[in-house]
């Protein structure tokens, strides 16, 4: 633990900084703006001083952590490099905790209230200061998102080091949030705003917590935590349809809250969900959602970057404008590229069969919808092939010339679109089990880039999935 004089010195300076946002009308600086207040206090400089000389594997260890010599790992964003000494980054570190602290002071009423609160967050940060290792917290905003069942969420995600929760109304979480928004805003984010900056929530926030030797190199866990967080979006999004989505992960950890956008993962291609309506998410889900996640958890989420890339495109095609003005091959356009993108999802998912995909969905899931999804297939078919008389012989015939009924089928294929990767989440070998039943019917499908056929097995049964 540092010396009980540090403490009360640093205490002193979490009062300084609330006394010196109180009054600011400016929402970034009240929040955001980072003070480096150890300059002006030579005392706890001293301190620190004496402490490094006397400590200096310790003060090593954690000025190395928060000011990494390299740091590149593709997405991760590196925006601010130190070369400064040990004792100088210990400054930076003691500053971080001050202006984080310090602003969640703004939060309480009572001297004795924000006194309990530097107690237990001095406690924390001395815990993970002297450990050889360091929990870090990854955040990320969850957009278009709503919970049905009031706001709070709870042990949604089976996981005790990954939730999905409300962002709360703690004091602490006024100036997480505004730290998370400072990143999201900066350099390769791009947050959707809110009007009003005091009346932002709900925001939903997916949380991962990592614990890494502080002597290792961060980009494992960056790795990890991006992997996560995209697992469990991708599973929102496939049970809550709409397009859940984040585009912005950020790192706490020590010395490392006011400035967590030094360190940050952008996913700018999430901003490509954009709605016309909010997912939705209601406890009955939560069932769903549990039984899909163990098997998830054991997938690489780029088993599925095609599939989630091709729902990004669907979305997309959701804020397409329309007018009657446009005409009806403008809206059949449309419309066909939608299907382009569902039909996509199911080959990439369950294996390239053509319309007998549709009988297979069909069986999956019991339901009568073959004749419909066939029909959907086909005009995939015509589309690509470029067979415009084709294409109209069947919105003629099945649809009369209706595209809102087109449009209605559309969303019955969505929907058994989603029903169908979850139950390849659930199946890893979804693939190959259809496959084999595909040739022991007598049917031909390409294996390894060559037309494949084999003599009929009678007695085929469809695969049992979970």
């Amino acid at each position: 633990m540092f010396s009980p004089k540090i403490r009360n010195i640093v205490e002193d300076m979490c009062y300084g900084i609330e006394d010196a946002v109180s009054n600011v009308d400016k929402y970034e600086e009240k929040y955001t703006a980072f003070y480096p207040y150890s300059d002006e206090v030579p005392e706890l400089l001293t301190l620190l001083e004496e402490f490094a000389n006397a400590n200096p594997d310790i003060a090593k260890l954690n000025a190395a952590l928060v000011n990494p010599p390299a740091f590149q790992d593709g997405e991760v964003v590196r925006l601010s490099i130190s070369f400064q000494n040990e004792l100088s980054q210990l400054g930076d570190i003691f500053d971080d905790f001050i202006n984080y602290t310090g602003r969640a002071f703004l939060g309480y009423k009572l001297k004795k209230e924000k006194h309990a609160y530097f107690l237990k967050a001095w406690q924390e940060f001395n815990k993970q200061f002297f450990s050889d290792e360091v929990e870090i917290t990854f955040r990320a905003f969850v957009f278009c998102f709503w919970f049905d069942g009031g706001g709070i969420m709870e042990d949604v995600i089976p996981e005790a080091d990954l939730g999905l929760r409300w962002q709360g109304r703690e004091p602490e979480a006024e100036t997480m949030v505004a730290i998370m928004e400072k990143a999201q805003n900066s350099k390769g984010g791009g947050l959707e705003p809110y009007p009003d900056k005091h009346n932002r929530r709900p925001y939903y926030i997916i949380e991962n917590r990592i614990t890494i030797k502080k002597n290792v190199r961060l980009e494992a866990a960056f790795y990890e935590a991006r992997s996560n967080i995209e697992k469990a979006t991708t599973l929102l999004r496939l049970i809550c349809g709409g397009g859940a989505h984040y585009s912005c992960i950020v790192a706490d950890f020590i010395g490392n809250r006011m400035n967590s956008s030094d360190l940050t993962v952008y996913e700018p291609l999430n901003q490509l969900f954009t709605p016309l309506d909010t997912s939705r998410f209601s406890y009955p889900n939560d069932i769903e959602f549990q039984a899909s996640w163990p098997d998830l958890k054991q997938r690489r989420i780029e088993e599925f970057r095609f599939q989630n890339q091709k729902f990004r495109d669907y979305a997309q095609l959701l804020t397409a404008k329309s007018n009657y003005r446009y005409g009806k091959p403008y809206e059949l356009t449309l419309k066909l590229e939608k299907i382009l993108d569902l039909v996509q999802i199911i080959e990439a998912t369950i294996g390239d069969f053509g319309t007998s995909n549709a009988e297979y969905i069909n069986t999956m899931f019991q339901r009568q919808v073959e004749d419909k999804l066939k029909r959907l297939i086909e005009l995939r078919h015509k589309y690509v092939h470029g067979q415009p008389d084709e294409i109209d012989n069947i919105i003629a015939s099945d649809y009369s010339n209706n595209l809102d009924a087109l449009e209605s089928d559309i969303i019955s294929f969505l929907f058994f679109t989603r029903l169908t990767m979850i139950k390849a989440i659930r199946n890893p070998n979804i693939k190959t089990e259809l496959l084999d039943y595909h040739l022991n019917l007598g049917r031909s499908a390409f294996v390894n880039g060559r037309p494949t056929r084999r003599r009929a097995v009678p007695g085929t049964n469809f695969p049992n999935f979970n």
